[in-house]
Parts: structure tokens; sequence; C-alpha cells
């Protein structure tokens, strides 16, 4: 699915059926925790729109696997990451780096304050060591150093990092998600296999709409 809408509810209970575990709950207020140390705070007011790659972007550079003639974006594009059976990889010796970008869907009915932007991105490395960068435009994450073992790496944008102004419906329209990765050893290989982006927002609310939960 490459559009996913979801009442924070909603999101909340998935993310516990994905082995993510909640971690604080106090009224509206809850945090979440990955199974990798991924901290996700939500208000339980809020919605949550995910979007998934839907077509390359300008900067293709990383290579595909399987490589039987799909396009990058489809090696990341997964709901459920599917580790080593499809990705994009950067194979190369010291300070060789490479980027892909990557087209996302537009907001279609969706309405409300975005209250921020967030980028996963899931690598590793299976020779010799580097790290991957996420980015959107105007803005790149800091390097997350990639271990032997996938990890989901992230990082959070609450305003537009090119206008430093709070995030419009149209700069989603406009999103892209990026990926860097950079070898930081001679005959390194880095594979990243899911890449996706999360528009936390509070609609207008409906009259009548319940939250549907208690709280504590």
């Amino acid at each position: 699915m490459i559009t996913l809408h979801e009442t924070c509810l909603e999101y909340f209970t998935r993310r516990l059926s994905e082995g993510w575990k909640c971690i604080s709950l106090d009224s509206y207020n809850a945090i979440l925790q990955s199974p990798e140390g991924i901290i996700r705070p939500l208000d339980l007011r809020s919605d949550v729109l995910t979007l998934r790659p839907n077509a390359n972007g300008v900067t293709i550079q990383c290579s595909p696997f399987p490589g039987t003639g799909e396009d990058n974006y489809e090696d990341v594009n997964e709901a459920t990451a599917d580790e080593d059976a499809t990705y994009v990889y950067n194979t190369g010796d010291e300070d060789v780096a490479k980027e892909d970008d990557y087209q996302l869907p537009n907001h279609t009915t969706e309405s409300g304050t975005i209250n921020s932007v967030k980028v996963y991105g899931r690598a590793r490395y299976s020779a010799g060591t580097g790290y991957i960068r996420l980015g959107i435009p105007g803005g790149w994450s800091v390097s997350k150093t990639l271990t032997s073992s996938y990890v989901t790496y992230d990082n959070t944008w609450a305003v537009n990092p090119g206008d430093s102004q709070p995030f419009e419906w149209s700069d989603i329209d406009a999103l892209e998600t990026y990926i860097y990765l950079y070898c930081t050893s001679d005959g390194s290989s880095l594979r990243c296999t899911q890449v996706y982006a999360e528009v936390d927002y509070t609609p207008i609310v409906a009259a009548g709409r319940s939250f549907g939960f208690i709280m504590g």
C-alpha cells in the first residue's frame, strides 16, 4: 500500500502489533518505542499519513537488486521490509557515495495542521563499513552508522527545512525522500531495503468525532 491514512489510535494499535512498545501514556500523549529503539511521540488526537515511494526522483545513483528491470523505488517501497529480497545498494571503496531520490504520492482528502514529517530508512552493510543519511527537499539528517544487521533509522522535521516555516499541504505534495549511502572503507557494500515517510497532523475535527480511547 503506497498511501495509508490512520488516526493516531489506529497507528498506535498497528505499531503495537508490529512489536513496538508503549513506554509512556499520559492523557492524550503517548510515547512508542520500536524494537530497535526509535522513539515516536504521539498525540492521540492527531492523524498519521504514511507515504511510500511511487516513482524515482531526479537523482538515482544506487544500483537495484535483484535488478530484473525494476525501478529503484520498487525495491524500497514495501509495507513490510523484505530485507535482502529487494534493496538498493552502493558498492565501492572509501569515500564512494551514492544518492537516491524517491517521489511520494500527493495527499488526498487530508487537511489540518501538519505537526511533523518523519522519514524512515532501513539499511545495513554486507561488507566493509559505511553510513546512511536521510533527507527531504531542503534538509538532511546527520550520518547514521550502519551495522551488519538491518536497522531502521529515522529523522523528524518539525518545520520545512527548505524555508524554516511550518509544513503546508503543498509541501507534502512536493515531498520526496532521499537516501545517501556513503562507504567509509575499501570494499564496502551498503544496502537499503525500505524507505517511507510519515506526516503527523492535527485534523480539522468533524462534529461528533470520537477519539475512541479512555484517558488515564
